[in-house]
């Protein structure tokens, strides 16, 4: 398979573009979200898949583009998140994560559901 060859130049001009226009559209997005539905967190999968195990497989750009498609938004905007394992996967026995997601400054509120939550899936994983 080949492989695009990209200059400095131009990834200088797309990592610009994305800094001076994805991200701020994508906080944009987040806050218009949040206030739409009066949210104090987005709750969901850390990842879309259990995570593999350790082979050749697990370090190709397909399965790391996998693994992180459902933590790559926040963290490219600067929310704060967390990650709480809630239990097992059933064959791969490595944990299983539920991602909590909040806007920005508001680390505390996002820390109080967290300690919660976290006491539910303590509960929940007895």
């Amino acid at each position: 398979m080949a492989r695009a060859v990209i200059d400095d130049q131009e990834l200088f001009t797309f990592y610009e573009k994305a800094i001076s226009e994805a991200r701020p559209q994508l906080i944009e997005l987040y806050q218009n979200t949040f206030k739409a539905h009066n949210l104090h967190a987005l709750l969901f999968p850390t990842s879309p898949i259990v995570a593999p195990l350790a082979n050749e497989d697990v370090y190709s750009i397909e399965t790391f583009q996998t693994l992180m498609r459902n933590t790559d938004p926040g963290s490219n905007i600067g929310i704060p998140g967390l990650s709480l394992p809630i239990g097992k996967g059933a064959k791969s026995k490595l944990p299983i994560g539920f991602e909590i997601d909040g806007l920005a400054h508001q680390d505390s509120e996002l820390l109080a559901i967290g300690i919660t939550l976290e006491e539910i899936f303590k509960v929940l994983n007895q």
